[in-house]
């Protein structure tokens, strides 16, 4: 058992609490109430999912609330991908077991490579196998104009991270040599070139381990990527209060995708919640609400 601590310092009534227009809509949507979003209000309804299940311990909220927060965090994300895809034809998209579908098509400048790989990494932890069948065709879909700015190295990491469900051996794929080959040009003079050696080396190695089954790998590897989050975001004080820095989202979706392929390992962090590896934490009744697509 391996254990890495995570400490934000940060006292509950110290942490910033939702508005009073966040927490309506929040409560609007996990309650069962369901309005009907356009494309600002599915991001921004997505932004306060995420700092729910990201804040969640901090803000004292249950457990079965983080789960729900999750997976419909999750079906935000998807809806955005599918609404946003290239096509003028009218398309849907229902979120849970609400009684109306959310209309699109929205602009196609969200159904970008970020978006994508935000569904994906959710998709995976909250086990909606039927989001990601739906994310798997459109990634070959994705919107890449100037104006966003989408680097190479994103566009590659999202047929990858495709890659690790729909190929039998993803180290075989084109992206992965390609994303192998990035990370060694990169060097430790830019912010950039330091995040990638840092944590994206780490990825390639986490896919390989799985590829392999090799638990004992996976396991070391995984702890190395937590110390290496922790040292991070526990290098200033401003840091340590930014809820981005709270969860290694980077290898929990890959913790849970190893632990439903049969891979055993255990490490105690705060940034790798444990129920979320394993998927206990969906097990709820609360939380399997809207769960089958």
């Amino acid at each position: 058992m391996r254990q890495v601590r995570h400490d934000t310092g940060i006292d509950l009534p110290q942490m910033k609490a939702f508005s009073e227009g966040e927490r309506s809509l929040i409560d609007a949507y996990l309650g069962g109430m369901r309005v009907e979003p356009d494309a600002l209000r599915l991001s921004i309804l997505g932004g306060i999912l995420r700092r729910a299940y990201r804040s969640g311990d901090q803000l004292g909220l249950d457990a079965a609330v983080i789960a729900k927060s999750i997976r419909l965090a999750a079906e935000v994300q998807v809806a955005i991908q599918v609404l946003s895809a290239p096509g003028k034809e009218r398309r849907e998209f229902r979120l849970g077991d609400g009684p109306s579908a959310i209309a699109g098509p929205i602009p196609a400048e969200f159904n970008h490579a970020g978006n994508w790989m935000g569904a994906w990494k959710l998709s995976i932890v909250g086990r909606q196998q039927y989001l990601v069948d739906r994310l798997i065709p459109l990634a070959d879909h994705l919107y890449a104009g100037p104006e966003l700015n989408i680097p190479e190295v994103t566009s590659q990491a999202v047929q990858l991270f495709r890659a690790t469900v729909t190929d039998a051996d993803p180290t075989r794929h084109p992206a992965f040599g390609w994303s192998r080959d990035y990370v060694a040009s990169c060097t430790e003079k830019s912010a950039h070139g330091r995040a990638v050696r840092a944590f994206s080396g780490l990825e390639l190695s986490l896919i390989e381990h799985l590829t392999r089954r090799d638990g004992g790998a996976f396991e070391r590897t995984l702890v190395e990527y937590l110390k290496r989050h922790e040292k991070h975001w526990s290098a200033t004080d401003q840091r340590r209060k930014d809820p981005e820095g709270f969860l290694a989202e980077g290898a929990i979706w890959l913790a849970a995708l190893a632990w439903d392929r049969g891979l055993r390992f255990h490490i105690e962090s705060d940034y790798l919640p444990w129920s979320w590896v394993t998927g206990e934490l969906f097990r709820t009744p609360f939380a399997a609400e809207g769960a089958q697509g």
